[in-house]
């Protein structure tokens, strides 16, 4: 026995061949046991234990190294899968076909291409994550056919870029007419010079919500931090930079 089937959890057997006398073939089954002998009830009914929900809780409450809006967008997905039927089968008995399902069912359902792509990628990093740390002798969904990936989102044109710039002008300007010295114009002052920033260097949300004066420097503009979730911590890249901003 060389291991078990994560899908039916019977015993995955292997034969070899040994050409020599008795004590020869004792010796050689002593190393095969030991490089390739599984215990089926240390494996298989950890797995037979658990169910894809039970999976999708222990890995998002698991340590890793996720940004915090990583880990809070990880734990959404779980809750939102409360009550669907995939979350109640065991692991032992998975197989490719009732995820397919699954998706299929997501998709039926309305939910959206990002959506249905988001969860499938959580319960197959979840797979992958518990053969790593040993709850299953090897993953069950490694042939599942996954769904449809969202398009990736792109730049702005410079077109698109110019009516942005506009726009967030003519606001400023509309406030200060008619709400000179409010709130409200303060807000549009800050709305056009953040779009503008974000027009000029680049920087991603996260980056632009948590500059201070003092990362200006002339026209040159640091970039060392970023928000992820509501903590300040590194870029998600984890490099600082610093550029020369337009005039």
């Amino acid at each position: 026995m060389v291991g078990v089937d994560a899908a039916s959890g019977a015993s995955v057997q292997r034969s070899f061949t040994v050409h020599g006398d008795h004590s020869e073939a004792q010796a050689r089954r002593a190393e095969l046991v030991a490089a390739h002998s599984v215990l089926r009830p240390s494996v298989a009914s950890r797995a037979a234990r658990m169910t894809v929900g039970e999976l999708l809780d222990s890995f998002v409450q698991a340590p890793h190294s996720w940004r915090p809006a990583t880990r809070f967008t990880n734990e959404n997905i779980v809750r939102s899968l409360a009550g669907d039927r995939l979350l109640s089968h065991r692991l032992a008995a998975l197989t490719p076909s009732v995820v397919e399902a699954a998706i299929a069912r997501w998709q039926a359902g309305g939910c959206t291409v990002p959506t249905v792509s988001a969860r499938w990628l959580l319960v197959r990093s979840a797979f992958a994550w518990a053969v790593r740390e040993a709850l299953l002798p090897a993953n069950p969904l490694l042939r599942t056919r996954g769904p449809a990936r969202p398009q990736p989102r792109t730049h702005l044109s410079i077109p698109e870029v110019h009516r942005l710039l506009d726009g967030a002008e003519a606001a400023a300007i509309r406030a200060h007419d008619e709400m000179p010295g409010s709130v409200e114009a303060f807000v549009a002052d800050q709305n056009l010079l953040l779009i503008r920033l974000a027009a000029d260097s680049g920087a991603r949300r996260g980056e632009l919500a948590v500059l201070r004066a003092r990362d200006i420097d002339g026209r040159v503009l640091s970039i060392t931090r970023g928000l992820s979730h509501d903590t300040i911590m590194s870029t998600k890249t984890g490099r600082s930079r610093r550029l020369t901003l337009g005039h």
